[in-house]
């Protein structure tokens, strides 16, 4: 083959190809970089109160391209149960489901967070009567979601009447009064009344059974 020939075969296919890319350029730029799609990542997790997830957001053209992640926006569907950052960062609140929203260009993606942990707890028996120095027991039951444990904390309102300790026990301090004995299981609590009352009286004896005695004499 001439050197005349050679020059011709591959100059063709060489404008072909320039030929193709200055098409897929044009198509590239002839494209609005507008979103067409927010996609959000982290979501479809349990958060404990106080926890964090990190969510993080994908902004795709019409033609499926990654836009850069310009203009976006979070918002929390119920801010009372997880609060998030202006980066996507979710924080537990309160138990229950919560929606996280990344929003731009006008086009919304969400994800689902679920917030666990007590649904409840209560007190027994929401009356206490305790005779001084007397120690009594009392019981709190809570009701959790799947997965969690959680140990209640105890304090008395009022030591100086009654104290309470790490497992419920309750001693009176003093000789009558009334105080109040709170359980705590993270954001959920219950209060009892305890009532201190004095040693009851069982029987009085006087002694001597009998006397005789003149008049004037005393006893």
């Amino acid at each position: 083959m001439s050197a005349r020939r050679s020059w011709i075969r591959w100059g063709g296919v060489g404008a072909a190809l320039c030929a193709l890319s200055l098409l897929s350029c044009k198509d590239a730029v002839m494209e609005p970089l507008t979103v067409a799609a927010v996609e959000v990542a982290g979501g479809g997790v349990n958060l404990r109160l106080g926890q964090t997830a990190q969510l993080t957001p994908t902004l795709k053209s019409t033609k499926g391209y990654v836009l850069p992640k310009v203009g976006i926006s979070w918002s929390s569907s119920d801010g009372a149960k997880a609060s998030i950052s202006s980066s996507g960062q979710v924080t537990a609140v309160s138990r229950g489901p919560v929606t996280p929203t990344a929003s731009a260009g006008g086009v919304n993606g969400t994800a689902a967070v679920t917030v666990i942990g007590v649904q409840s707890i209560a007190l027994s028996p929401e009356t206490l009567s305790v005779i001084v120095t007397q120690t009594r027991a009392m019981t709190a039951t809570t009701v959790l979601d799947p997965g969690v444990t959680v140990t209640p904390t105890w304090r008395s309102l009022d030591t100086t009447i009654a104290r309470v300790d790490t497992a419920g026990r309750v001693t009176a301090r003093t000789t009558t009064g009334f105080a109040r004995v709170e359980v705590t299981a993270e954001d959920k609590k219950d209060t009892a009344v305890v009532r201190v009352v004095p040693v009851p009286v069982v029987s009085v004896v006087v002694s001597p059974d009998t006397a005789t005695r003149t008049v004037g004499q005393t006893l």
